[in-house]
């Protein structure tokens, strides 16, 4: 312990290898060519224990046990004390953890406290903040979905010039429903967005150009629009593009130029082009067959936290039969927590039976609450059969 704590206030391997092609590094000779003096590597609890100690910064401490810095990474460690900062009214520290509880997959996920930590730091001015808890409201990521309130949350960032809050904005009053509508307002947020360059705003204008949504409709002006987006580098606007292609909307017909722009949308690590381009290739169109192809693009989704992706590479492995089968599983687990309530279901009955997973009941049970209150029958369904209401 004692050496591990001395070893923090080095400056670690890394600038001993910088000191080692030069001489008199720090004030420390040091002989050119040699190798560098071994920095023992402290253990995570160690690093944590320094930081509550005062030998080391808790913000640094935090940020080497999230990426790994000269530490073994530990999540939960680091967002422990990006925790403790937090309540210390340091803001960057508050953001930092709820961006690590809501990355998909994580082991430190947590959506419901994500969305605190977003909240609390956007009251505290963090407009960032602001636009982030207002993409999980109106997504649903951490219970129901509330337009509303994230239509208010947005309001302060787009005034400061964020053009994402912007832009989800001008979709919400756009489609009106629970949010006021007002269509001109909207056509001017996305105007402002797509002229000061984001990619999104501009997809989002061909869109109301395509469904003559508070303009003159115009296939062409829509694909104008899909091609600016494209050509920010916004995946969304290469797959309105691809469509527009396969259907020859506003451009000549072309489908495998239409698989060209779902694989290049999903190079932008934009779910949905990969998720296009899945299904082009299960199809063959503008493509030849290739199941194989199109797993691994189901895959790529999957990665991008795309559920519904995940949902199809769980079914393509539970359909290779029993040798494939057991893959299936992480991937209804991941499925799931992305919301996929089918997902939810499938892992639901397994543990309810048995059948593929170890039998128990308390997480079926847990599994079809899942489904049900996202508004699946069978997650409903399965809970009256385990007698549970």
């Amino acid at each position: 312990m004692e050496n591990g704590l001395r070893s923090l206030q080095l400056k670690g391997l890394a600038v001993a290898v910088a000191c080692a092609a030069t001489v008199g590094c720090g004030g420390n000779q040091v002989v050119r060519g040699r190798d560098p003096p071994h920095v023992e590597r402290p253990s995570p609890a160690d690093l944590e224990q320094a930081c509550l100690q005062g030998t080391v910064g808790c913000e640094e401490a935090a940020r080497r046990l999230e990426t790994g810095t000269d530490v073994d990474i530990d999540l939960e460690r680091s967002v422990r004390l990006y925790d403790k900062l937090c309540a210390e009214g340091k803001v960057p520290a508050c953001v930092r953890s709820g961006h690590l509880r809501r990355t998909p997959g994580s082991p430190v996920q947590d959506l419901p406290r994500a969305l605190q930590l977003f909240r609390g730091a956007c009251a505290m001015g963090d407009m960032p903040s602001c636009t982030e808890a207002g993409l999980m409201l109106e997504g649903g990521e951490a219970g129901p979905r509330d337009k509303s309130t994230a239509a208010n949350l947005y309001e302060a960032p787009c005034k400061g010039g964020d053009m994402r809050a912007c832009t989800q904005l001008a979709e919400l009053i756009a489609a009106g429903g629970p949010v006021p509508r007002d269509g001109a307002r909207a056509l001017e947020l996305l105007n402002a967005a797509c002229r000061a360059g984001y990619g999104p705003g501009c997809a989002s204008l061909g869109g109301m150009y395509e469904a003559g949504r508070d303009v003159e409709a115009s296939d062409g002006k829509a694909f104008e629009y899909f091609t600016r987006a494209c050509d920010l580098n916004a995946g969304e606007g290469c797959v309105r593009m691809g469509q527009a292609c396969e259907r020859g909307a506003g451009v000549a017909q072309d489908r495998e130029r239409a698989v060209e722009l779902f694989l290049r949308a999903c190079k932008t690590g934009y779910a949905r082009g990969c998720t296009y381009g899945a299904v082009a290739y299960d199809e063959g169109r503008g493509v030849e067959v290739d199941r194989k192809k199109s797993l691994e693009l189901y895959t790529q989704a999957c990665e991008y936290g795309h559920a519904p992706s995940c949902a199809q590479v769980a079914a393509r492995y539970e359909q290779g039969g029993a040798g494939a089968r057991g893959q299936a599983w992480p991937f209804y687990h991941k499925a799931c927590r992305g919301l996929h309530a089918l997902s939810c279901v499938k892992l639901a009955r397994a543990f309810a039976t048995g059948d593929g997973l170890s039998q128990d009941r308390k997480r079926a049970e847990q599994l079809y609450h899942k489904a049900c209150d996202a508004g699946e029958e069978l997650g409903c369904a399965g809970l009256s059969e385990m007698g549970s209401n």
